[in-house]
């Protein structure tokens, strides 16, 4: 099993640090201060970048690790309402998610065998707060599980965005 963690902290489009890690292992960041691009690997330490906009597009395209975890799958999710709780000082709907009693195929020879966790929605913006989720799939040759857990933390609060290092003195 890889696990791989992702941080995203937004203040505002001028203002963001997106980080990816795999094992421990750094895969890659875009950082974003003051309108202008940083980017590292892991063969590669920050650097100035080239355009902010199309790192802010990509992200808006490709960050969604919900997306990621259950967008093929989201025919095949039951969210069963459980109420509402306070998350991060804000109310939200919790919701449980089961497999649909009759679960529709994801891509051909790929069907959806099991979904089950929670997750917490923003009653005021719909945003997913929290939440842990586990997709499993059968293909031919066996199965795949993903899971996902994640939470938003300082909603209308700093995001703690680090700002990206001075240029060394000459």
């Amino acid at each position: 099993m890889t696990e791989e963690l992702t941080r995203l902290r937004w203040q505002d489009a001028e203002h963001w640090q997106f980080v990816r890690e795999r094992a421990g292992d750094l895969l890659s960041e875009s950082r974003v201060w003051d309108g202008q691009l940083w980017t590292a690997t892991r063969d590669r330490e920050l650097r100035r970048g080239r355009d902010a906009e199309v790192a802010r597009v990509g992200l808006a395209q490709q960050a969604d690790p919900w997306e990621r975890t259950l967008g093929p799958t989201a025919a095949n999710v039951a969210y069963i309402d459980l109420g509402t709780e306070i998350v991060e000082n804000r109310t939200t709907h919790h919701y449980r998610l089961d497999l649909v009693p009759t679960p529709a195929k994801v891509r051909k020879g790929q069907e959806v065998v099991g979904v089950e966790g929670q997750v917490w929605i923003d009653e005021e913006t719909a945003v997913r707060m929290a939440g842990d989720v586990t997709v499993t799939t059968r293909k031919k040759g066996g199965l795949t599980m993903r899971h996902l857990r994640f939470s938003m933390s300082r909603v209308g609060g700093d995001a703690g965005v680090e700002p990206p290092p001075a240029p060394a003195a000459p």
